[in-house]
């Protein structure tokens, strides 16, 4: 199973104006870099977790029907968009939505066979099925939870004060501690 990003976010959970009160930075020199921290803190941040924190449209690609759920491990999800797939003949068809349903209330979040269907067959070749999805706390980083964008801060903050690997007589860490500890309820664990 693998994953492809089709559409990244529209916008970033924290503005720069939040991320330079964070770093007390009164003016603009910085800002082009803290626009691009901000938008690693956040791809840290996602991966990490597992989660997307603003809306964001994914697609997990598979070989076959052969499960009756399939684990979407970029949650929030909020709307599958498309379930495709090439059929025996080798032409690509549409998966009606009355053969499959979202469940969100677990997480991961999954797609389920829906009650009463059977998956089609499928050609036979990799990743002949492809599960589009939309996943995120909405279009704005008004929903994400605050300690997922205290965690984004702290790296933020991190990034900014070390911006080289070594930093002769410091101690540097790959990722705060405090991150890792704001960020590791969140996390999601698949098996």
């Amino acid at each position: 199973m693998a994953y492809k990003l089709i559409t990244g976010p529209a916008a970033e959970p924290l503005s720069t104006s939040e991320a330079k009160l964070h770093l007390k930075v009164e003016d603009s020199t910085d800002d082009t870099l803290i626009a691009t921290l901000i938008k690693a803190a956040r791809e840290t941040v996602e991966e990490f977790t597992r989660r997307a924190l603003v809306n964001q449209t994914w697609e997990l690609q598979f070989d076959d029907f052969d499960k009756e759920s399939y684990d979407l491990e970029k949650t929030p999800v909020s709307s599958i968009t498309s379930v495709k797939y090439i059929d025996q003949n080798g032409s690509e068809q549409t998966l009606s939505a009355s053969y499959y349903t979202l469940n969100n209330a677990d997480e991961p979040n999954q797609i389920l066979q829906a009650s009463g269907q059977i998956w089609p067959s499928v050609r036979g070749f990799t990743n002949d099925v492809k599960v589009r999805f939309v996943a995120g706390y909405g279009s704005d980083g008004t929903n994400v939870p605050a300690s997922l964008k205290a965690a984004m801060l702290l790296i933020i903050g991190h990034l900014y004060e070390n911006r080289e690997d070594v930093v002769v007589g410091r101690q540097v860490n790959t990722l705060p501690k405090g991150a890792e500890y704001l960020m590791y309820p969140y996390r999601l664990f698949t098996f």
